[in-house]
């Protein structure tokens, strides 16, 4: 019980470090694009580097899982 009372209050603590709105480029029918993409991950650091005081880039793993997704699971 004390371990998800600790996460739970970090995602209270730090509700902007939470990546939100990745799933849409999931999605099949989705009209978002590679540009969308950067720029939201863009914003996501941008935001989390302002809170945290100092500059936060993204894992090279991170990236990397997303280009891999985009490249063998193409969107129309």
């Amino acid at each position: 019980m004390p371990l998800i009372a600790t996460y739970d209050a970090l995602r209270f603590l730090f509700p902007w470090y939470e990546l939100k709105g990745l799933n849409q480029f999931s999605d099949e029918s989705t009209t978002a694009s590679a540009d969308d993409l950067i720029h939201l991950i863009d914003t996501h650091y941008t935001t989390v580097s302002a809170n945290f005081g100092y500059e936060v880039l993204p894992p090279e793993s991170f990236i990397n899982t997303l280009g891999y997704d985009l490249m063998f699971n193409p969107r129309a």
